[in-house]
């Protein structure tokens, strides 16, 4: 251990009651007047000669232990505990130039809480963690959802128009659903039908629903001169139904149901793959062609199916999405949702961890709250509310109960998850006959994965607070507190050039380049050339002179100017941390991770009690000072400190390896 400490004199012993002590109120103080406390010194070392002082002759822990003894008579609080012992003799070193040692002191107590801090979180993380991972499976997910992507979207992205999609539909999805052959003619067998690639089950069947919209007179949608002279009208609101006709109302798909998260009507034509004919689906789908069933009131089409693979125990659902633009485009896109239906099965080992597991978050969840509101009530009451957020940090306790509220937030949504409507209906059902509506669970599975993410997110950075414990994550934390105010002064200037850049880069090229055409793409795009990861030679290919001067003016501006003065004042304010915590270090750098471990494990289990008494002797040496120049405390002196040698031998080792 290596404490900053001046070696014991044998001149040194003087009564602390000369009044040193009480006009020097701190060390920089003390040091100020060092050469006029040299002089008293030497004053008082020729009057002890001349007087003969008898104290001369004890040996250096005799004499340790008699000024030890003299500080604590002359203290007015009783020592009956450790706690009131330290707290007096803190008291005492306040105001005397051992001040630093007391920080020492309070530097190890800090080393062990975010110790424990950091064990604790590091377990709730990674207890976390593992729930969402065999909560999700993806890996398999994916490999189902490839394959249903590669056969039962084949050629749905080149779709083009509402013509193709009606052919699309009877011509190639129809068909591979409902194909009954092998490659080489063989019948297929029955539980291999209505399959993608001979694996994946279709349940149920597939189910087309558009969304529809109506006309409105509020604005933007207001009439104007071009309106009426055209025979024009405007379409912004989704929910519109079709025109009454007796002869459409019987047609399956005409008919106004719920559309899912809204209160708008849906029209949706079912399609249960209980047949083995596919004409009978292929008479509906021409009935809907032919009475114009997708118009210019549609907004968007889906094609949805419900799909189960018994490899991977895995639900799905596709969706086949077509987008009916405002100005006419046609986008069609393709979705895969990833369900897991049967979540508890106890014959399963991987649901019986995965329960183990989610029971521990939530008792550690239960822990962590009922140790902040301990906390809240027991110093409120001791200083009140004020007090509290004082002493914790009114921005801390925020953090903390936000988080809080974000792990109750995942245990709500995972219960909804569980208990959902459309999964207790595919659990009751034995037999699939009509299709499986597993939309709003798809949707609510989205949700609580995105919250989930967030979630990780923040303890990731809540873990950033505990590493501080190591010196590389004390130069992390402390450089970013020191760049704030430096940042936080550069950063407007910063974005008001991004913005500007991307506002000219939306104006000048978003008619023509799909990059561009938003206010968010136009911001992103910037925000990629700044470093580096965007092809302005899309830009510059444009060939006009307001495009060779944006590529230019945005490389000059952004990359070289702004990017390097805000990495020369982050890099800045790590410089200056570094050297001040090489200065102010408490302990000495390990070489290696595993001394880091191997440090943090002593300060996890040592004896507190005997690490205050060793401090306490090293406070008697410091106020026995009377050299000027500060220099290291061999090992040698510190094991022959009377509290040191009063201590166990598991101690002593742990305290010489700090």
């Amino acid at each position: 251990m290596s404490r900053k400490s001046s070696r014991v004199s044998p001149s040194s012993e003087v009564n602390k009651s000369d009044g040193l002590g009480e006009e020097h109120h701190d060390l920089q103080t003390y040091l100020n007047n060092r050469e006029k406390l040299r002089a008293e010194q030497q004053q008082r070392e020729k009057s002890i000669r001349e007087n003969g002082d008898a104290e001369r002759n004890h040996p250096p822990q005799t004499r340790a232990k008699k000024v030890r003894s003299r500080i604590f008579a002359s203290q007015p609080v009783a020592r009956k505990t450790s706690h009131s012992m330290i707290e007096t003799d803190w008291a005492y070193c306040a105001s005397r130039p051992c001040y630093f040692i007391k920080k020492q002191l309070h530097s190890i107590r800090m080393t062990k809480r975010l110790s424990y801090g950091l064990l604790s979180n590091l377990v709730f993380l990674g207890v976390y963690i593992s729930v969402l991972v065999l909560q999700r499976d993806t890996p398999n997910a994916f490999n189902v959802a490839f394959g249903a992507e590669s056969t039962l979207a084949d050629g749905f992205t080149k779709i083009q128009d509402t013509d193709q999609l009606f052919l699309w539909i009877e011509n190639t999805y129809f068909p591979y659903v409902y194909r009954d052959t092998w490659y080489n003619g063989d019948a297929i067998e029955p539980n291999l039908q209505f399959t993608v690639g001979y694996q994946t089950k279709i349940v149920g069947g597939t189910r087309i629903r558009q969304r529809r919209a109506v006309g409105s007179k509020a604005p933007p949608c207001h009439t104007n001169r071009f309106d009426r002279r055209l025979a024009l009208r405007c379409i912004r609101e989704r929910g519109g139904g079709f025109e009454e006709n007796e002869t459409k109302a019987t047609i399956p798909g005409f008919t106004c149901s719920k559309a899912p998260f809204s209160n708008t009507c849906e029209f949706h034509v079912d399609f249960s793959y209980t047949e083995t004919n596919v004409s009978t689906h292929i008479t509906t789908l021409r009935q809907l062609f032919a009475n114009k069933w997708i118009d210019d009131h549609t907004r968007d089409v889906h094609i949805t199916t419900s799909l189960y693979n018994p490899n991977y125990k895995l639900w799905g659902l596709m969706d086949l999405h077509v987008e009916f633009t405002l100005a006419g485009a046609f986008v069609p896109k393709v979705e895969f949702h990833s369900i897991k239906i049967d979540l508890y099965n106890f014959d399963n080992a991987a649901h019986v961890a995965r329960l183990i597991l989610e029971l521990v978050f939530v008792v550690m969840y239960v822990c962590f709250l009922f140790i902040e509101l301990y906390r809240t009530f027991t110093t409120s009451r001791e200083k009140g509310l004020v007090g509290y957020l004082e002493q914790e940090g009114m921005f801390s306790v925020l953090l903390t109960w936000l988080f809080l509220i974000l792990q109750l937030a995942v245990i709500i949504l995972w219960i909804a998850v569980i208990n959902h409507d459309q999964r207790r209906e595919v659990l009751r059902s034995d037999v699939y006959t009509h299709y499986m509506d597993l939309w709003e669970l798809a949707k609510l599975e989205e949700d609580y994965i995105s919250v989930s993410v967030v979630n990780v997110l923040w303890h990731a950075g809540r873990l950033a607070k505990f590493l501080q414990l190591f010196e590389g994550g004390k130069i992390f934390l402390n450089t970013i507190e020191k760049a704030v105010p430096r940042v936080a002064g550069f950063l407007p200037i910063y974005v008001v050039c991004m913005v500007a850049f991307a506002l000219v880069g939306h104006l000048l090229f978003g008619v023509h380049l799909s990059d561009w055409s938003t206010y968010e793409s136009s911001f992103f795009r910037v925000y990629e050339v700044n470093f580096g990861l965007y092809d302005t030679n899309i830009v510059f290919d444009l060939d006009t002179p307001m495009a060779h001067l944006f590529v230019y003016g945005v490389t000059l501006v952004l990359c070289v100017l702004m990017l390097n003065i805000f990495l020369a004042l982050v890099l800045a304010a790590f410089e200056e941390m570094h050297a001040f915590l090489n200065e102010n270090k408490l302990f000495q750098s390990s070489p290696s991770p595993l001394m880091y471990i191997k440090r943090v494990s002593y300060l996890l289990f040592m004896n507190s009690k005997f690490t205050k008494k060793v401090s306490l002797d090293l406070i008697n040496i410091e106020m026995q000072s009377d050299s000027g120049e500060e220099e290291q405390l061999g090992i040698q002196e510190i094991q022959q400190l009377p509290a040191f040698q009063d201590g166990t031998q598991k101690n002593q080792d742990r305290l010489l390896f700090l």
